[in-house]
């Protein structure tokens, strides 16, 4: 009898970079992999949330290329564009107006429901893999790892990009994108035990391109996450394998969603070889290989 290696997925924050995600959870659905553990911040705490919920990597990206409509998931009345990405309609009338008027651009209304819908409004033992993410309070400056409760409230708070969602209240806290604090929560499942974690980094590990920086949106996106990114790393915020699947789009480069998935189906097949090894026993492994 072979015992299966204990091992968790952690899937960053990054915004619209967050699809690369969905080709992630694909390659290991047809590997046949299947984590003790997912945690993520933001997108991360999106997708992984839908994948902890029940829904396949095959099922995310079709409700992503079928169904998801820009309009359909925020609630900015004002916004008629066909094609509109977060960085124009954060300068667009309303939006705008918004921004100084209300505690963010958007409610976060819509979207939160959509989640609550995707998760089937499962609370937290109640997903068929176990989910934790992060968020941070603006009240005590606290960092929060979302253990308890409704998955879909948890996810929301995670999500809360600051500007741009308002902040979630919950349990007397004011909750913020956990990405502030650590945009790849490896140590969630470190606290948790496993010592085996695959993470998926959206970010570059590089310095970014000057042209980047187009709109004030993507000044103020670079600058809310950049203590996360330049943090010292420990032993606990290691992971094990780090898959970086970031395909150069901006965080608010919502088009053509299709590469991004191939992009992130691409990058952990690549490093298919290092997954299995810390996913599955060494004799399996060298079965693999034999019958490859």
């Amino acid at each position: 009898m072979f015992f299966r290696k204990k091992w968790a997925l952690v899937l960053s924050g990054g915004g619209a970079k967050g699809f690369a995600h969905i080709g992630v959870l694909k390659f290991i659905d047809e590997s046949g992999l299947k984590p003790d553990m997912i945690a993520g911040t933001s997108v991360g705490a999106i997708i992984g949330g839908f994948y902890a919920c029940g829904m396949s990597g095959a099922e995310i990206e079709k409700f992503i290329l079928e169904d998801f409509e820009f309009k359909n998931f925020f609630d900015m009345k004002t916004l008629h564009l066909p094609d509109i990405s977060i960085a124009k309609a954060f300068v667009i009338g309303e939006s705008l107006k918004n921004l100084f008027f209300r505690p963010g651009v958007d409610s976060g209304v819509k979207l939160h429901n959509i989640i609550k819908k995707l998760t089937e409004n499962k609370k937290f033992g109640e997903e068929m893999i176990p989910f934790a993410c992060n968020s941070v309070d603006l009240v005590t400056h606290s960092h929060i790892i979302h253990r308890e409760g409704t998955i879909a409230d948890a996810i929301r708070a995670s999500m809360s990009v600051p500007g741009f969602f308002h902040p979630f209240r919950m349990n007397g806290m004011l909750l913020v994108d956990g990405g502030i604090h650590d945009n790849m929560p490896v140590c969630i499942p470190r606290r948790s035990g496993i010592k085996n974690v695959i993470a998926v980094n959206l970010n570059s590990n590089e310095p970014e391109k000057i042209e980047k920086f187009e709109t004030g949106m993507d000044v103020i996106v670079e600058s809310l996450f950049i203590n996360s990114r330049i943090s010292e790393k420990t032993k606990e915020n290691t992971p094990t394998i780090e898959i970086l699947a970031n395909d150069g789009r901006t965080n608010t480069d919502m088009k053509d969603p299709a590469v991004s998935i191939e992009f992130g189906y691409k990058k952990a097949k690549e490093m298919s070889e290092q997954i299995f090894n810390v996913t599955t026993p060494a004799i399996k492994n060298i079965f693999r290989k034999k019958t490859v």
